[in-house]
């Protein structure tokens, strides 16, 4: 897949609001895809970094759905080129990482392929509720998450 060198971002201003501009498209890293958006969810932490927290230039958004285009080297997950996705990223914060625009980079294991029943623009809502429901396992009530090579039976969701 062509990738173009630049991309179009929502980006934070200095005022604390957003602003549409012309970017460089990045480049995905060790465990890091670059996945072409195709749709982007609306969470509260959205706004909230937009006016409180995120620094001129981040590019904002949490939730997405989108296909990957290109692989950084020692994926975490067996994603490919083509696969389409939906995941979350800790948008706000980053130049290069939030969902709302053409492209974003985003963690290997942070993002998980779309079942063929499953829409995209239904999927770019699961992003932050499925990692907020894990952090409730995991962090609150001290569960392990099972290991990698686990046997699952049933609908893969």
């Amino acid at each position: 897949m062509s990738v173009p060198t630049t991309m179009k971002a929502w980006t934070q201003t200095e005022s604390n609001s957003l602003s549409i501009t012309e970017i460089p498209v990045p480049k995905p890293q060790a465990n890091q895809v670059l996945v072409k958006v195709a749709y982007a969810a609306q969470n509260p932490t959205d706004w909230k970094h937009s006016n409180f927290l995120s620094l001129p230039g981040v590019i904002s958004g949490c939730d997405f759905s989108g296909t990957v285009v290109s692989l950084g080297t020692h994926l975490a997950s067996p994603l490919k080129v083509g696969d389409k996705v939906v995941g979350c990223v800790h948008g706000g914060w980053s130049k290069e990482e939030g969902p709302y625009a053409e492209y974003a980079i985003v963690e290997s294991d942070l993002c998980f392929v779309v079942p063929e029943s499953l829409k995209l623009e239904e999927a770019a809502t699961f992003g932050a509720g499925w990692v907020t429901a894990a952090q409730t396992i995991v962090q609150r009530q001290g569960k392990a998450f099972p290991p990698a090579d686990t046997k699952v039976s049933g609908h893969p969701w």
